[in-house]
């Protein structure tokens, strides 16, 4: 669970870790518990401060002496409120115990086997993941019944709306970050429970693997093109609305259509590599048998091959596990893709992705022979082109393209940041820049990423075809938003209220002068300044006179002396300053200590 800089600042200050936090790493949720432990203490010593405070003003009657009550109490309220918020951050990034924990709840004697002792702290860390899991859904439940209770509520319960709010996009990351560590550990778990279980079970070989994913894609593919040809059937003639439907239909069918004849390729290659009499043989010649008779649908190929393949459990029987957070791809290039594609022609060319009408018409598309001859049977002079791009799709949604370049293993080398929200298929198609459009695919299954680690793999496309990439996911985020010291300290709350209705002018100008969208602000259209100008707050400023100084200012502060700060809030002045000296001492030259001659106040320390 990275987190970002601008959300982890202050707790990778308390770390001392830097603004890179690994959330899943124990060690750095035992530092967490640790400073939790910290700052309860310092709640309780401020509390204690707080308490001497308030039995000072009981018993002060002075006015000047109470003022000085007065501000010590404040500050010890806003102390209070820094560190409860600080202890909140803190507990939306706990998630696991830490090891003596774990182990506290697994005794084990100087007789137990090490696989015995791994064994049971997994098994203890799953407890405890499921424990803070349910607890989870319990805050989760809390804050939805709380928004309920205070959307409709006055404006007071403003700021409890946004609590709650907060408190719920915290708990629904936690559910998710828990959810993924579960799978994990559950992963591990497994693996090492396989390494030493005694019974050997079956090996499937990469081959077998690779059979078992066509069939799997095969089957989901012509599911798709079966249902968007039912699709266009219904919508063949109908009104505007139905004929964008029946559009998007037809490009879906295509798609699908296309992946099938890669799919059906590949089937027909990985059959000729499998030895004589293979268990998979059958399967896949019944598959091809299915694909081309359209008379059986496919569920009854989807029950076939079950029934078939029942006795052998494989990573493709059950649904991938859905994950949340961010998944970095970089893709690199290709090299050894398909020059004669299988099903493709002229005649049924179709659009390329990111294509815009007058591209196809004008440039890509051929406009040549169209006498729908096979591809196989093309020669190399056919308006073929080299370049190639790859299109990323997040469960059949496009979330990326590269760019169009000659193919070669550095092709693009660029990098796509993916935001997933319970996702659990990334395929990566590859396209020729001409009529033979879609020329391999290759689909990944999210959950084997979960490690959080970067993977640099040599892809193995379907039907041919090596794709080099880089894959790397992170777990999700807590995010707040970032707090704006500068605008709050402008002016105290107090003093913002009391903007009388007289006023309208300035606190209007004030809104849209500091919109958080800078487009959105007065004077950020074309008119510039001139905006500004005819806005109710300054129509009556004489422009001219105040770029030429001549405007007398309605108020003039009355200044004692240089350091005089009695037109500010106490608030601020009675503020001790905050000092950052560097982590290590260096001492000054003579010529840098010239540079702070003219300073009026050097610390006493420099």
């Amino acid at each position: 669970m990275a987190a970002d800089p601008m959300q982890a600042h202050m707790v990778s200050d308390r770390l001392g870790l830097g603004h890179n936090l690994d959330l899943s790493d124990t060690m750095v949720q035992q530092k967490l518990d640790e400073i939790k432990e910290q700052i309860k203490r310092e709640i309780r010593k401020e509390l204690k401060i707080k308490e001497g405070v308030e039995n000072l003003r009981k018993v002060t009657t002075e006015k000047k002496r109470l003022a000085y009550v007065d501000n010590m109490l404040k500050k010890s309220n806003k102390k209070l409120e820094e560190l409860h918020q600080e202890l909140q951050e803190l507990n939306a990034h706990i998630v696991v115990k830490d090891p003596e924990d774990l182990l506290l709840e697994c005794p084990l004697t100087l007789d137990s086997p090490k696989r015995e002792a791994r064994t049971c702290t997994i098994s203890s860390r799953l407890a405890a993941l499921k424990k803070q899991n349910d607890i989870e859904l319990k805050v989760k439940q809390g804050a939805e019944n709380m928004i309920q209770m205070y959307s409709n509520g006055s404006s007071k319960d403003r700021k409890l709306l946004e609590t709650a709010q907060q408190m719920l996009q915290d708990s629904k990351t936690k559910i998710e970050f828990i959810r993924m560590q579960i799978l994990k550990a559950s992963q591990t778990s497994e693996l090492r429970f396989d390494n030493n279980d005694v019974i050997a079970k079956p090996i499937i070989s990469p081959l077998d693997l690779r059979v078992e994913e066509l069939c799997h894609h095969t089957r989901i593919e012509y599911a798709v093109a079966e249902g968007a040809k039912n699709v266009m059937k219904l919508l063949g003639s109908g009104k505007l609305a139905e004929k964008r439907a029946h559009s998007e239909a037809q490009a879906r069918f295509n798609e699908s259509s296309q992946k099938l004849d890669l799919l059906k390729y590949s089937l027909e290659q990985r059959l000729n590599e499998l030895p004589k009499n293979h268990p998979k043989s059958s399967l896949i010649m019944e598959e091809l048998s299915l694909m081309s008779s359209p008379a059986l649908s496919p569920r009854q190929s989807f029950i076939s091959t079950l029934n078939h393949n029942s006795t052998v459990k494989n990573q493709y029987s059950t649904k991938p596990a859905a994950l949340t957070g961010k998944l970095e791809v970089r893709l690199m290039g290709c090299q050894d893709l398909l020059d004669s594609v299988p099903g493709r022609s002229k005649a049924t060319s179709v659009p390329l992705p990111g294509w815009s009408p007058s591209e196809t018409r004008s440039s890509f598309m051929s406009r040549g022979n169209r006498r729908g001859t096979s591809v196989r049977n093309l020669s190399k002079n056919d308006d073929l082109s080299n370049e190639i791009s790859a299109v990323l799709k997040l469960d059949n949604t496009v979330v990326g393209q590269t760019s169009w370049k000659p193919v070669s293993n550095q092709s693009w080398d660029q990098k796509f940041t993916l935001e997933l929200d319970r996702s659990r298929e990334l395929e990566i198609s590859v396209y020729w820049r001409d009529w033979r459009s879609l020329c391999a695919v290759k689909f990944l299954r999210l959950e084997d990423f979960l490690d959080n680690q970067r993977h640099g793999m040599c892809l193995y496309l379907e039907p041919q075809g090596t794709l080099f990439a880089e894959v790397t996911f992170f777990n999700p985020v807590i995010e707040r938003r970032t707090k704006l010291q500068r605008q709050k300290k402008i002016f105290s709350k107090q003093q913002g209220e009391g903007i009388s209705s007289t006023q309208v002018g300035t606190k209007s100008s004030f809104i849209i002068l500091l919109r958080r969208n800078p487009e959105r602000r007065l004077g950020a259209g074309e008119r510039d300044a001139e905006d500004v100008k005819k806005h109710l707050f300054f129509r009556n400023i004489d422009w001219d006179g105040l770029l030429a100084k001549k405007v007398k200012p309605p108020f003039v502060p009355t200044i004692q002396s240089s350091i005089d700060v009695s037109n500010f809030d106490d608030e601020f002045t009675s503020e001790a300053p905050v000092l950052t000296p560097p982590r290590e001492p260096r001492p000054l030259t003579q010529d840098v200590q010239d540079l702070f001659a003219d300073f009026d106040y050097i610390a006493d320390w420099c």
